[in-house]
């Protein structure tokens, strides 16, 4: 019997592979920060921001997928943006750890406040394959104990945007992986390519609307699709929902607590096979935005 419960575990991670190859860090609440998206949104506020954010998927199911991550970024003097970015991934016997550090430089674009960024990001992390962890009576492969597997990689990314739009293009995970020799390689470091945009509409002076999309592909995988919409409401919550593409359906809310602190949380049913063994996604998010020059964010920027 336990060795059916491993088989039905490595069949899910090995269903999940096509999700979570296209994008590194699987979240909802990434309408919020798009940092680990694309390198060239940092330093677009004039405050330096700090955002810790976890996520539990497949609740309920024994080994579920977690993910935490901690990102800051902000202006840089001469029209840079700087940002660094620290994360742990674990799904079952997997455990994936490391740090990205994010420069891009700003262009003005028109006297409206239209600018272009460009973005580089670089990421150094090792991947943790515990074999141990497997049944005995389930032996896919033939390695025993614990591998680690240590990776350089990078990424670019664009951005046009404003107050009011964004529209922007990333390449993440240039360089071929170092840990393709391993047996379960293919759920991390694959070349991304990430199409975003959104636009802020004021509806009156108490509603906000901001519908955005985001596009991910990856070579060999389905083109997976984020559609979000999400409403702000009397300058101090938003709610929202997202449609992620034959995937998932989700509920977000962020609320600001003070004018610098806020706190966010979504939940995702997944409408795939995957709703039949666990019972969704929980994920956290907590913001705190440092006032550089003392005036608060002259230039607030909605993503």
């Amino acid at each position: 019997m336990k060795g059916i419960i491993y088989l039905v575990i490595l069949l899910a991670l090995f269903s999940f592979q096509e999700s979570k190859a296209q994008e590194l860090l699987q979240n909802t609440l990434y309408v919020f920060n798009r940092q680990l998206i694309n390198p060239a949104v940092v330093g677009t506020n004039d405050d330096l921001t700090a955002t810790l954010n976890h996520r539990e998927q497949w609740v309920n199911f024994d080994g579920n997928p977690s993910t935490s991550f901690f990102t800051m970024s902000g202006k840089l003097p001469y029209n840079l943006g700087g940002g660094i970015s620290l994360f742990h991934d674990k799904h079952g016997v997997w455990n994936h750890s490391g740090a990205l550090l994010d420069l891009a430089y700003k262009i003005r674009l028109d006297m409206d406040g239209t600018m272009l960024s460009f973005g580089l990001k670089s990421e150094l992390s090792v991947l943790n394959v515990d074999y141990n962890k497997l049944s005995k009576q389930v032996d896919p492969v033939e390695e025993q104990g614990v591998e680690n597997k240590f990776d350089f990689n990078q990424g670019v990314g664009a951005i046009v945007y404003n107050s009011k739009y964004y529209a922007g293009l990333s390449v993440m995970s240039l360089i071929k992986s170092a840990a393709e020799s391993s047996e379960f390689s293919g759920l991390w470091n694959k070349t991304t390519f990430c199409l975003m945009g959104g636009y802020l509409w004021d509806i009156n002076s108490a509603v906000k609307f901001k519908p955005s999309v985001l596009f991910r592909a990856v070579k060999h995988m389905p083109l997976a699709v984020d559609v979000n919409a999400n409403f702000k409401l009397f300058n101090k919550l938003w709610i929202g929902a997202v449609y992620r593409l034959n995937t998932a359906i989700g509920a977000n809310a962020v609320f600001n607590l003070t004018p610098k602190l806020k706190v966010g949380y979504a939940y995702d049913f997944y409408t795939n096979r995957l709703n039949l063994i666990n019972s969704g996604a929980h994920e956290i998010m907590l913001s705190y935005r440092f006032s550089l020059n003392g005036k608060g964010n002259s230039n607030p920027i909605y993503f």
